[in-house]
This record gives C-alpha cells, structure tokens and sequence, in this order.
C-alpha cells in the first residue's frame, strides 16, 4: 500500500530538517531537503546559486525537484515555507503528500493541512505529526501504524 508523502515546512532551516529526520527515523522514512537536492542537482551552495543566477532560477530549480519528489512515495520532505506555498508546487503535491508547518520565524505557510506550534522542541512536534498521520488514516502504511504503535 502506498503511502502519502510528508513534507515538513519552515523558515528555519534547522528546524525544518530536524523535524523532518527525526520523523524519517521515527516511521522509517527516507528524509530529503529540497535545497539540498537543488544543491546536489547543480553543484553549487544555494546561497550562491541566488547570487549568480537570482531568487527565480532557485524557485524554478526547487519547482522541479519538487514535481520529481511529488512522483515518490514514503519520503519525509522537508522545505521552506515559501516553496510549500509556491502555487506549482501545491498542486505537485495535493495528490501524493500532506504538507505541515511545523513552526519558526516568519509567517506560516498558508496550504498547510497541519500546523504545529512553534514553541514545542522537535521531538514532540514529531509526537504531534505522528498523532496526526494517525487519525488521518490515509498518510501512513500499515506497518507504519503498527511501527509507531509499538
């Protein structure tokens, strides 16, 4: 049975990438980062990829990883607020994943189904995620459920 998607977001990088590997540890799930993927795929820092090609070269590079992400199951994805938002990757991802802002400066994401406090460290945002996913019933594997019943 496939399963849903999970993509983390936030502004804070830090915390949207130790949201999301610990939940990747937790059900067992594969844990990427949208700009480390970018990173990988052309080979320079992100910072730099702005500085030499703008702000939009990035958001269409993070649009394609995104659409390739989309078309994987069982991935924890973690992402900034502003590419969660981004109106072509919402529709990437309305089929295959369920998107939770799970907290940091800035404004929340808006097409989020779940936000969770800023305030609660990683590990209980991961406890709260995992509650979710649960009375969702459409988000994780069967093994999973019994992965994180146990």
């Amino acid at each position: 049975m496939m399963s849903r998607n999970i993509c983390v977001a936030s502004r804070s990088v830090a915390r949207r990438r130790r949201v999301g590997d610990l939940l990747g540890v937790r059900l067992g799930r594969r844990a990427v980062d949208v700009s480390d993927e970018v990173r990988q795929w052309v080979g320079e820092d992100v910072t730099a990829i702005i500085e030499t090609h703008g702000a939009e070269r990035f958001a269409g590079l993070c649009r394609q990883v995104v659409a390739e992400l989309a078309r994987v199951s069982d991935l924890v994805v973690s992402l900034d607020v502003d590419v969660a938002d981004d109106p072509s990757n919402v529709a990437a991802l309305a089929l295959t994943s369920v998107v939770i802002d799970v907290g940091g400066p800035g404004t929340p994401a808006t097409s989020t189904h779940l936000t969770v406090s800023p305030d609660r460290d990683a590990s209980r945002v991961v406890d709260d995620i995992v509650s979710w996913t649960m009375a969702v019933g459409d988000v994780l594997t069967p093994s999973e459920h019994e992965q994180v019943m146990t």
